[in-house]
């Protein structure tokens, strides 16, 4: 039964990630703490979250994880997540004519977000804490990346109902 509610899950946030456009980045590309971050506005049920998906070879979501965003107006705020699934993806690569097994995770949250945090989120984000292991995540920006991306795709999800 575990089995099929994590393969269910799984499934779903892949269906998900397809449908919906997820804004994101890489950071420190090929060093051992380096990672592929996607962001991704979720509303279910009158409630708001963004949803992380987290790549990497050696790192992944803490159990009870955590996410700090610093926006370009200076706010500060700290965002609980919840139900955090981690998968271990092996890929054989082949390298100088030998044929190696790599391995990595590939871990997602939710983070529950309030309406009033998102919209703070159009000033932009310039710094983004989030709570891995063993190396903790953590990626300043000279200029926005993803927080007024982030907010033009709450703005559409929020708009679905009433367009429908």
């Amino acid at each position: 039964m575990r089995k099929l509610l994590f393969s269910f899950a799984i499934v779903m946030i892949g269906i998900l990630s397809a449908i919906a456009q997820p804004v994101g980045y890489t950071h420190k590309a090929f060093l051992p703490d380096g990672c592929v971050v996607n962001y991704l506005v979720v509303i279910q049920n009158d409630s708001c979250f963004i949803e992380v998906n987290f790549d990497s070879d050696q790192s992944k979501f803490t159990d009870q994880p955590t996410m700090m965003i610093r926006t370009f107006a200076d706010e500060v705020f700290k965002l609980n997540g919840s139900n955090p699934v981690c998968v271990v993806q092996s890929k054989l690569v082949e390298r100088d004519g030998e044929t190696k097994v790599v391995s990595g995770f590939y871990s997602t949250v939710r983070f529950n977000i309030e309406p009033s945090q998102m919209e703070a989120l159009k000033n932009g984000i310039a710094k983004v804490r989030l709570s891995t292991t063993p190396y903790e995540h953590e990626r300043e920006f000279k200029k926005d990346k993803i927080g007024k991306k982030l907010y033009e795709h709450y703005l559409k999800e929020k708009d679905k109902d009433s367009n429908f």
